[in-house]
């Protein structure tokens, strides 16, 4: 009991300290993404339950805590995408090279298989076919690839969560058709789907 607590208050203060780089980003970019409280309290509550259903299911080690800082990471990134249609590189970056690194670490320790690096450079390449002809941002390829290096120890799973982050997006898209909330030109944010899809292949398999 007393973990799970301590896990909620980290996640509260960093989804709440994020807000201080959305901050920045309004102000540089004049950009006007939402800082209202009932979205700081909605962004809390779910990656605090996400997190302690992590939590639940792998223990408290460091893989946890890399799957803690992707939860936190790819909550705000889609957050972000939501408001703006774009991923920034100064929330990408630091994430990249988070993500490579403990990528490294398990190549040292042989956690990573031939099949896994395979599927991860396959992934890449399809995700780079996608970034040319439009489909999905060069922002949402770093997204995916951040998540490929985190997620590698089943090597079916980088392309899995590709497959279902698009599946998830054409859903959205068909039932914004239906409904009338938006035309055949409307281009919504990916990354909201991409965080769905990792949260559900984070949490299930």
């Amino acid at each position: 009991m007393k973990n799970i607590l301590i896990l909620i208050i980290v996640s509260i203060f960093f989804i709440v300290s994020s807000f201080k780089l959305i901050g920045y980003i309004n102000i540089k970019d004049s950009q006007h993404i939402s800082c209202k409280l009932i979205n700081k309290i909605n962004l809390c509550i779910v990656s605090s339950i996400l997190n302690i259903l992590l939590y639940l299911k792998v223990g408290l080690n460091f893989e946890y805590i890399v799957y803690f800082i992707l939860i936190i990471f790819i909550t705000m990134t889609a957050y972000i995408d939501y408001f703006t249609h774009y991923i920034y590189k100064i929330t990408t970056f630091p994430m990249l090279s988070i993500s490579f690194v403990y990528y490294a670490i398990n190549i040292m320790e042989n956690n990573v298989c031939i099949d896994s690096f395979v599927s991860i450079f396959f992934s890449y390449v399809m995700l780079k076919v996608f970034s040319r002809l439009n489909w999905i941002g060069d922002g949402d390829v770093d997204v995916f690839v951040i998540i490929s290096f985190i997620i590698f120890k089943d090597n079916t799973l980088a392309i899995i969560d590709i497959i279902l982050s698009m599946s998830i997006s054409g859903l959205v898209g068909i039932f914004m058709l239906v409904t009338k909330k938006a035309d055949l030109n409307h281009r919504k944010p990916l990354c909201p789907s991409i965080a769905i899809a990792t949260y559900i292949i984070l949490l299930i398999m």
